[in-house]
């Protein structure tokens, strides 16, 4: 249970060990650096949308005038899905 290790050994295991914890590190700075960016494009959207006169609650899809990421085609398929949504109370 509690072997003798050599010095080699545990310089091993230590250098493992160091770049497992490097590893989850490196994931956690990704997700919080991607959950921030999120959030500052939130609030980006939410300040353009106080600018343009629509209120913050409103859905995305409310302001017509200004340019949209959407293509006519998909914005045609969100219009007739959130009507479905609204008349079949989803």
């Amino acid at each position: 249970m509690f072997g003798l290790l050599t010095h080699a050994e545990l310089e091993r295991r230590l250098q493992e060990h160091g770049e497992k914890l490097e590893l989850e590190w490196t994931e956690w700075y990704d997700k919080f650096r991607r959950l921030y960016a999120r959030i500052a494009k939130r609030q980006q959207q939410i300040e353009d949308a106080e600018a343009a006169g629509v209120s913050a609650d409103s859905p995305p899809g409310l302001v017509r005038d200004r340019v949209s990421a959407r293509t006519p085609n998909q914005a045609g398929y969100a219009d007739r899905l959130a009507a479905a949504r609204r008349r079949f109370g989803g």
